[in-house]
């Protein structure tokens, strides 16, 4: 019985899902301009709302780890199971290297992104596509 009550409780016991309304970047330790990136994260957030502004770690490196351990953790999508895996892969499919950003609309879906280091001037650009439906 508790098992089906937490199946149909909307909010409780449901896999992660790709962040709504977000703009994704995906870091690694080896990134030097993913370095950057983080150092201007509040500027990149402020020009990306009302989307929220979210890091993600590309790999799964101690370094990695490490280089996100001081952000809080409303601007982390960690990754923590098989699944969160899956959709990192997906999401990063489209890249050709790092720095890399995507913008997810309403339902979590992709809707624009970028293959250069974000500033905020890039943020609001990632909106702007995303708002005219171009990637």
């Amino acid at each position: 019985m508790a098992a089906c009550l937490a199946a149909a409780s909307p909010g409780f016991a449901q896999e992660p899902t790709i962040p709504r309304d977000t703009v994704l970047l995906f870091v690694a330790s080896w990134c030097a301009p993913c370095h950057a990136e983080l150092r201007e994260l509040d500027a990149i957030a402020a020009a990306a709302r009302p989307a929220r502004t979210m890091v993600v770690a590309y790999d799964d490196t101690r370094a990695t780890r490490a280089m996100l351990r001081d952000l809080p953790p409303q601007n982390r999508w960690p990754i923590n199971s098989a699944a969160d895996r899956q959709r990192r892969r997906a999401l990063t499919q489209a890249a050709v290297g790092l720095p890399y950003a995507v913008l997810t609309d309403g339902k979590g879906k992709p809707c624009a992104a970028s293959n250069r280091g974000l500033n905020a001037e890039r943020a609001r650009q990632l909106l702007q596509r995303c708002a005219a439906g171009e990637p």
